[in-house]
């Protein structure tokens, strides 16, 4: 069932909104009804869609996982390096159009809410099973270790183009990440 276009534009004022006032003002002194009031919206709307302002904060969370996890599948797959970058590409167009919302929750100092924290523990365990397959481990410190440092490159970049919105960075920052994966492994 389609979503009704008044119901997306109402959660997209919410997540405007929201951003807008983290970008302001501390997590913990933001109320629903700060976000109302900036949405132009009734406080009984914004329960409509959300039952709290962590539930809110968690969707958004969850948004930006799925996006890295999307780039993670094109990175960690077994295609040639050039196809991963033109696959990477269109998915990064997805990544751009969140970079404001990405920037502001990367600042966000709320505990519990660590956005990197989140996006590495979704992405290690895809990253694991891409090095299953890999039999060399030139210099003997363990796929655990390896995938840490993949992951922290992934998440490390797209928080790098969140914060620079230059989408000509990505080549570049998969080119480096294919020389620093040939360290680790012949592939």
């Amino acid at each position: 069932m389609a979503v009704d276009v008044r119901v997306k534009k109402t959660k997209k004022a919410i997540r405007s909104a929201f951003i807008s006032l983290l970008d302001e003002k501390a997590f913990s002194d933001i109320t629903i009804q700060d976000i109302s009031d900036k949405a132009e919206i009734s406080r009984s709307t914004f329960y409509d869609h959300y039952t709290d302002k962590y539930q809110l904060l968690e969707s958004m969370y969850q948004e930006i996982i799925d996006r890295f996890g999307e780039m993670a599948d094109i990175y960690f797959c077994d295609r040639p390096h050039d196809d991963k970058k033109v696959m990477a590409r269109k998915a990064l167009d997805r990544v751009i159009g969140d970079a404001e919302v990405i920037r502001v929750l990367l600042k966000m100092e709320e505990p519990g809410w660590d956005l990197t924290s989140r996006i590495q523990s979704a992405l290690k365990p895809r990253c694991m099973e891409y090095l299953q397959k890999e039999d060399d481990d030139f210099f003997h410190l363990g796929k655990d270790f390896v995938a840490g440092v993949y992951t922290y490159m992934v998440s490390y970049a797209m928080q790098w183009i969140a914060e620079h919105q230059n989408k000509d960075d990505f080549p570049g920052l998969l080119d480096l990440s294919a020389k620093i994966s040939s360290f680790f492994y012949k592939r």
